[in-house]
């Protein structure tokens, strides 16, 4: 599951801290192998070492957060948008019942998601072919004829993607 808000950055405060206490052992390390040579070798060391695993550990936690919307995102058996006062909100039904939404704001990259543009929601099976998102968003399957009609508040959505296997699976386990 994808953390959200702000304890995602405390952690990775927390790893950057906890990183820069253990560089400490590098000069410490230097004095007890060449003694003075070796503490100033180490004191010139320690900064360029932890600024280097810093940057790996931000580095590599961007990469996972963009991983794990990737993954959100595919999972998703049918994907809706709407343009909302210029931004672009999409809501991605995934077939274990949670909706995962993302708010892109106007002139925005698709790939690149902040926490407080992403949100969860319960997906509810009203019938046999229509699932209710937030009591907003109804989205109704024709599985035979390979259709989907998504409303927000009545209004008609646009359907970026459907996955009609996992549709097809998913209503199966209803019945």
């Amino acid at each position: 599951m994808l953390e959200q808000g702000l304890s995602f950055y405390i952690i990775i405060f927390l790893l950057c801290v906890l990183l820069l206490i253990a560089s400490f052992a590098i000069p410490i390390w230097g004095y007890i192998s060449k003694r003075r040579k070796g503490l100033a070798l180490g004191c010139l060391v320690q900064p360029f070492a932890s600024a280097l695993l810093i940057a790996a550990i931000v580095v590599g936690c961007y990469f996972y957060q963009r991983r794990e919307f990737k993954m959100l995102r595919k999972a998703a058996m049918v994907s809706v948008s709407t343009i909302e006062n210029e931004d672009t909100l999409i809501w991605h039904l995934k077939p274990d019942e949670e909706c995962f939404f993302e708010r892109h704001e106007k002139g925005s990259d698709v790939e690149a998601l902040l926490f407080d543009n992403v949100n969860f929601f319960d997906v509810v099976a009203l019938d046999s072919t229509v699932v209710e998102v937030d009591d907003v968003i109804k989205v109704s399957f024709d599985i035979a004829g390979r259709k989907v009609k998504a409303t927000r508040y009545d209004q008609p959505m646009a359907v970026v993607g459907t996955d009609w296997e996992k549709v097809e699976s998913f209503f199966q386990e209803r019945r």
